[in-house]
């Protein structure tokens, strides 16, 4: 009995083949998931950095917002347009100008 059971088993070799294929195959699996994680992970700094630099961004376009309202409201604000620099006024005091705009707002409405 010894015998026959002896003889239903692979060789060694052949389990070891096998057995090397079988890790050989799982390697590469891992290999191919390492590369794929890496590509995943180099899209994700590359958004990373793309939405630090729109954070740096915004912050400069707030800073120079908010410096453009200090310049309005400052303790050397004086006041909103005046008369004298309301392009409006400038637009009427000058002939010219003032019949082009008074004929344009004649033909548009």
């Amino acid at each position: 009995m010894a015998k026959t059971s002896q003889k239903s088993r692979k060789p060694r070799s052949e389990i070891n083949r096998d057995y090397y294929q079988r890790k050989k195959k799982e390697l590469k699996d891992l290999k191919d998931q390492v590369k794929h994680y890496e590509l995943r992970i180099a899209q994700l700094v590359g958004q990373v950095d793309l939405l630090a630099q729109q954070k740096l961004d915004l912050e400069e376009e707030r800073r120079n917002f908010q410096r453009m309202i200090n310049i309005g409201t400052g303790p050397n604000f004086q006041g909103g347009i005046s008369k004298k620099n309301d392009p409006r006024v400038i637009l009427d005091s000058t002939p010219e100008i003032g019949r082009f705009f008074n004929e344009l707002q004649s033909d548009f409405g």
